[in-house]
């Protein structure tokens, strides 16, 4: 993975012209074994290219629900359930995004 991190972030920063700051969001139940500098994969390798490996599991999916911030509520579906319902969790979310976009278009886009 961080090979291919590394090649899309110089290909990003060819197109763009911007910096780039990379994540790879983590949805295992066990915690995650990936590599994330290119130090780690190849020892002696002066580059500090690194990327931050973001666990779901650490997030409490009901105050990204709380947001105020559309795609912040959208990322609540990767958090930690506590043993709750998806069903009721999905509800949740939808409820949330309606009472922060009662615009019918932009609520199709979030869902």
């Amino acid at each position: 993975m961080v090979l291919r991190m590394q090649t899309y972030r110089a290909l990003f920063q060819e197109i763009y012209r911007l910096p780039v700051k990379q994540f790879v969001f983590y949805v295992g139940q066990k915690p995650p074994k990936m590599v994330s500098r290119i130090a780690d994969l190849i020892p002696g390798d002066d580059s500090k290219f690194a990327f931050i490996v973001a666990n779901t599991q650490h997030y409490d999916y009901q105050s990204l629900v709380e947001s105020q911030i559309p795609e912040e509520i959208i990322f609540a579906i990767l958090g930690d359930f506590k043993n709750e319902q998806a069903e009721k969790i999905v509800s949740n979310i939808l409820k949330r995004l309606l009472q922060i976009s009662p615009d019918h278009k932009k609520l199709q886009y979030y869902v």
